[in-house]
Order: C-alpha cells, then sequence, then structure tokens
C-alpha cells in the first residue's frame, strides 16, 4: 500500500463535500474581528504622525516668514 502525500488542494478536490462551511470560517472572522481593535488605533496614530511630520514644518514656516 503506497502512501503518497496529496497536496491539500488536491486532496479536497477529490471528496464531493468540498464546500466552504460557515463553521470552517468563524475562527477567521474572530481573528479578524480581534485584531482590528489593535490594528485601527496603530494605523490611526501612524497616519497622524505621518500628517504630523508633513504639515508642521508648514505651519511654522507660514507664521515665521509674516
Amino acid at each position: 500500500m503506497s502512501t503518497a502525500l496529496v497536496p491539500v488542494s488536491s486532496a479536497l478536490l477529490m471528496t464531493a463535500d468540498a464546500a466552504i462551511t460557515t463553521a470552517m470560517l468563524e475562527p477567521v472572522l474572530e481573528g479578524v474581528k480581534a485584531n482590528i481593535g489593535v490594528i485601527l488605533p496603530v494605523g490611526i496614530g501612524l497616519f497622524a504622525i505621518c500628517l504630523g511630520i508633513r504639515f508642521i514644518p508648514r505651519i511654522f514656516r507660514m507664521f515665521s516668514k509674516g
């Protein structure tokens, strides 16, 4: 009896019930929901820093030339 390794995608194609169910997607969606709470504030902070680096020198130049 040979025990050849079959890639996962090929193994799924060989079965008749290869549909993705909501139960399969539930852990992925829970992970995304949990990580958005961390990633969103960090992203907003980085965006604010980038805007500050860009606009604060312009504001100082505008008032110092006056």
